[in-house]
């Protein structure tokens, strides 16, 4: 009987823990995307965020380079939601691999674009690589990383 206890206590604690702060985050990944000359904006195609209803939208710049110097860029980002009553970001700054959380309103299920530009004004394109964390996806048109 003392075992018996010990492990139905056991049990529980295990269920408990494993229970506790689950939250599955799924990212896409865009990558070598071309980044216009001048103030040109790259425009992504629209990815469908899961109804998780909890989870804020963030960007990660995980690789950058101007086409012609190879040097790095400044890059902004902002979110665009595509149904009524969802919001559009405003312009943020992305620094190289940090994650850049967008903040509330972004965690509507619906669908969602983001859009690309260089801080400056370029007269020649840049390539780069994104992380776009969206917290759960229905669907994408680009790569789908993480699990739900």
């Amino acid at each position: 009987m003392k075992y018996l206890k010990g492990t139905l206590f056991l049990f529980v604690v295990t269920l408990c823990l494993s229970m506790a702060g689950v939250s599955a985050r799924q990212y896409t990944q865009l990558i070598n995307i071309k980044i216009p000359i001048w103030e040109g904006e790259f425009v992504s195609k629209q990815v469908d965020k899961g109804d998780d209803w909890s989870m804020t939208q963030k960007v990660k710049k995980t690789a950058i380079s101007d086409d012609l110097s190879g040097d790095g860029r400044a890059i902004e980002g902002k979110i665009q939601g595509m149904f009524h009553g969802m919001i559009t970001t405003g312009w943020k700054n992305l620094p190289q691999g940090s994650n850049v959380d967008f903040g509330s309103g972004t965690e509507t299920q619906g669908g969602w674009k983001l859009h690309l530009k260089s801080a400056k004004s370029f007269i020649t394109t840049a390539t780069g690589s994104f992380n776009w964390d969206l917290g759960t996806i229905d669907s994408s048109p680009y790569p789908i990383k993480g699990s739900r």
